[in-house]
């Protein structure tokens, strides 16, 4: 089976905390690389996303596990307690600060992009890339997963179908590129990963010549 690796317009950690930065100014992407995964839960944000920035030699940041170690409980518990608006509204500022940093990949939570501000911010400040599956692959890699609550339904499968077709566009407006990882590996979307964006490292570091 062939999968496509699509680019956009855009394009020719946690560790559970987050690593030491100081606060890095800047207005768009040429002031850092900074690489962003989007996609559905169960896509590969986290596994790809580590690995990608141990290929690249820089920070990886889960959002989601860094936003839980500064509450202090689940995100689900956020949820029960505060409501879904209060929690959006704390992960914009996390994905806005990890913004600012020069160097890293950052795995978003799969409804971050639901966000106005969340989106803004990834696309003046990241490279995108949108991972996708098919709902049947998506299933497969998620159904003995208790964390999800999302997927704690009669109807896992039919969850999933509303998902994607509730969140693919606000994916894709966020995107420059976009990869299918169904039935592939996380060393081979890690290498075409690292091909791809080379580019995108070697144009920001001459248009930097001073870092």
């Amino acid at each position: 089976m062939a999968h496509a690796s699509r680019p956009h317009d855009g394009l020719a950690a946690a560790n559970a905390v987050a690593p030491n930065h100081p606060g890095v100014p800047g207005t768009d992407r040429e002031s850092g690389r900074r690489f962003c995964l989007v996609g559905l839960m169960g896509t590969g944000k986290t596994t790809v996303g580590r690995h990608l920035a141990e290929r690249l030699s820089i920070d990886f940041v889960d959002a989601d596990a860094l936003l839980e170690a500064r509450l202090g409980y689940p995100i689900r518990e956020c949820f029960a307690r505060d409501g879904e608006r209060a929690f959006r509204a704390r992960e914009s500022e996390v994905i806005e600060e990890i913004a600012r940093w020069p160097d890293v990949v950052l795995s978003t939570g799969g409804g971050a992009v639901l966000c106005a501000r969340t989106r803004s911010t990834l696309k003046r400040r990241f490279t995108v890339v949108h991972l996708t599956a098919t709902v049947d692959e998506i299933h497969a890699r998620t159904r003995h997963d208790q964390s999800r609550p999302l997927l704690q339904t009669d109807d896992p499968v039919a969850t999933l179908q509303s998902l994607i077709q509730q969140r693919h566009p606000l994916y894709e407006a966020c995107a420059d590129l976009t990869v299918d990882t169904t039935h592939r590996s996380v060393a081979a979307i890690v290498t075409h990963l690292a091909r791809v964006l080379m580019p995108v490292d070697v144009r920001r570091a001459l248009s930097n010549p001073s870092r």
